[in-house]
């Protein structure tokens, strides 16, 4: 994993808690983004996690702009979809660089720069979902659940640098379903299958854990030669003691 925590360009991880109008780039890289709900709206508690709920047609968080532009990326995000008779975009780069609809028609549909694909895979409404998109410049890919969906080839990889990035975000005037969003990665290179399927593995807050100093104990023995014995007396009384 560490080679994951590395590759990170930036990190939203609602799991690690609430942080108001802002959801904190958690690599440190100060890439935040701004939430256009009331604070206290946009946040839900769900089983032991935090996460970012979206309404239809006003939920979005936004990041200006990303600083990086690799000529290969991936992105990667929890979703939970409460109905699926909508076409609602999951995360967008730009106008025209990628745009994930969950679902289209019930269906996943990646549009990006390269292509628009519609595999015949369907989201499930109310349950947590795990979406990567690994593009290159030869080709792209598509996985969901940690498994490989399907690749596009031809033109070239969609422009992520210097572009907008939203999450949450809904096509206006275009359903009214609630999205739920958990953390989302944007790494500067191609991620491989095995890495993708151990992020989908380490669950809806694997990400954040990865980007949290974990906490360590140490237990220690002495030897019992070391141990000493001391009493304290007062004319001939003991009054206490202990060991060393």
């Amino acid at each position: 994993m560490s080679t994951l925590k590395t590759s990170l360009i930036a990190a939203y991880c609602p799991t690690l808690g609430k942080t108001g109008y802002t959801v904190v780039d958690r690599t440190g890289r100060g890439q935040h983004a701004s939430l256009t709900n009331a604070a206290t709206d946009d946040w839900f508690d769900d089983r032991g996690f935090t996460s970012l709920r979206f309404d239809g047609g006003s939920g979005i968080a936004t990041v200006t702009r990303l600083f990086e532009n690799p000529p290969s990326w991936s992105v990667t995000w929890w979703q939970n979809l409460d109905a699926l008779n909508n076409s609602q975009t999951l995360v967008s780069f730009g106008s025209t660089d990628l745009w994930f609809h969950a679902p289209y028609n019930t269906n996943l549909c990646y549009y990006s720069k390269r292509a628009d694909i519609r595999p015949t895979i369907s989201a499930t409404a109310g349950a947590w979902q795990h979406v990567a998109i690994v593009e290159t410049g030869a080709v792209g890919k598509l996985y969901f659940n940690g498994v490989f969906i399907a690749d596009f080839t031809g033109g070239s990889a969609g422009v992520i640098g210097g572009k907008t990035f939203q999450f949450g975000y809904a096509v206006p005037n275009v359903g009214s379903s609630t999205r739920y969003v958990g953390d989302i990665g944007i790494f500067r290179r191609a991620l491989t299958a095995p890495e993708i399927w151990q992020l989908y593995q380490s669950g809806r807050g694997g990400l954040g854990q990865l980007l949290t100093p974990q906490r360590r104990n140490y237990a220690f023995s002495v030897p019992a030669a070391a141990v000493k014995s001391y009493l304290f007396t007062n004319r001939g009384q003991v009054i206490g003691g202990g060991t060393l």
